[in-house]
């Protein structure tokens, strides 16, 4: 049979000294970029406080893009295509969608 490696550890304690027990280092708290509060969770980046003003920048900023004339057409020519793959959609005309 095989015997295991010695290891450190293993080594200690073959010659009788006690086994040292990992020790774990002090848990480093996240703190808020903007503000330097504590954060609760560890997914978020930032309190609630400095997040809700980003995000709603992040939303005013998304839905200034999305009404741009290159996105639009874009999303145009998505829904065409979409609508051509379908026959359902192409028997439907635009009275009919208005009724739905």
């Amino acid at each position: 049979m095989a015997r295991p490696p010695l290891t450190q550890q293993h080594r200690r304690e073959a010659k009788g000294a006690p086994s040292f027990p990992n020790v774990e280092g002090p848990k480093i708290g996240r703190l808020c970029p903007g503000c330097g509060k504590k954060l609760r969770r560890r997914d978020r980046r930032l309190c609630v406080e400095c997040s809700v003003p980003i995000t709603r920048k992040n939303f005013d900023e998304g839905r200034r893009r999305a009404q741009q004339p290159e996105l639009l057409a874009k999303r145009s020519a998505t829904q065409k295509d979409t609508q051509a793959g379908d026959p359902e959609l192409e028997s439907v005309g635009p009275a009919q969608l208005a009724d739905a």
